[in-house]
């Protein structure tokens, strides 16, 4: 694409994805992290010109979705536990309902 901000990875790294160097445990190695987001109206402005957005519905021609809801057999014993599941779990939202 030629966007100047691939000629400075780690810049851009470190403005618009929280880049930083982290290290885990004592005495480990440095190690660039850079997982997170940040100014990210910034970032728009500046790629509106380079980016293409396509919709599903704006180019492929499909049908509607269906859903299909097939019963599936469970042994006794699982049913069991899945019921019994349940009703631990309505009690323990009834009793945070109840603040405590």
């Amino acid at each position: 694409v030629r966007h100047p901000f691939g000629n400075f990875q780690r810049s851009y790294e470190a403005h618009f994805c929280q880049g930083r160097e982290i290290r885990y445990g004592a005495g480990a190695r440095p190690v660039w992290q850079a997982n997170g987001s940040a100014n990210l109206d910034q970032l728009r402005k500046l790629t509106q010109s380079h980016l293409l957005y396509l919709t599903k519905e704006g180019c492929l021609d499909l049908p509607p979705k269906t859903r299909v809801f097939q019963d599936v057999p469970v042994c006794s014993r699982k049913q069991l536990q899945h019921n019994q599941a349940l009703q631990e779990l309505a009690r323990v939202h009834e009793r945070s309902k109840k603040g405590g």
